[in-house]
């Protein structure tokens, strides 16, 4: 039988959690959701060793410590570009990271996690946007710029869709501890009973 687990399952991948700011995520909608969400996906990218970057805008503060822990060692960019590919120090860690598969979370939806992911489906690199874990100040402008990014081949997914994803298969040797972890177990099967 023929897998059906899309190849960029089994490509490199590298997440970059955008603007999860201390002075901006007051005005982030649901902000304790996606700070949440961005800190699982922090901690998975941790456990699989998937590179992290946590990009920063230069005026709206410092990064949740909660996020910065579950970031651990990884690499920060500072930036007042909206298109985190305008600023200088991103061609450095895109030449040194493996693979060419961007996976965004953060804020806002609209302004840059937008124009991050259309100039680098511009450039022909594939992108995708963790859709529950980005937010936006507005519900209508959060929408809007999904369904742009979408008709401009960024990929949806969610987090439990990453998470499946990289995993390929249940046969993995950390499979069991890590759905245990990530997931509450909910996907494990009891037995015995």
């Amino acid at each position: 039988m023929t897998s059906s687990i899309p190849s960029r399952a089994h490509g490199k991948k590298t997440l970059i959690i955008n603007n999860m700011q201390v002075d901006l995520l007051p005005m982030i909608q649901d902000a304790s959701r996606v700070l949440e969400h961005c800190c699982w996906l922090a901690e998975l990218a941790q456990e699989i060793e998937l590179p992290i970057a946590l990009v920063c805008h230069e005026k709206l503060g410092a990064l949740p410590a909660r996020l910065r822990k579950a970031a651990g060692v990884c690499t920060t960019f500072s930036k007042c570009h909206f298109n985190v590919l305008d600023e200088r120090g991103i061609d450095i860690f895109r030449t040194a990271t493996p693979g060419n598969h961007w996976i965004f979370a953060g804020v806002e939806t609209h302004v840059c996690i937008l124009q991050s992911a259309l100039a680098l489906r511009a450039r022909g690199e594939q992108v995708s946007v963790v859709v529950d874990a980005v937010a936006s100040r507005s519900v209508l402008d959060h929408e809007v710029a999904l369904s742009r990014m979408s008709r401009h081949g960024v990929e949806l997914i969610t987090r439990e869709m990453l998470f499946f994803e990289t995993m390929a298969q249940s046969e993995r040797c950390d499979y069991l501890a890590l759905s245990q972890r990530f997931l509450d177990g909910r996907y494990l099967r009891t037995y015995g009973e």
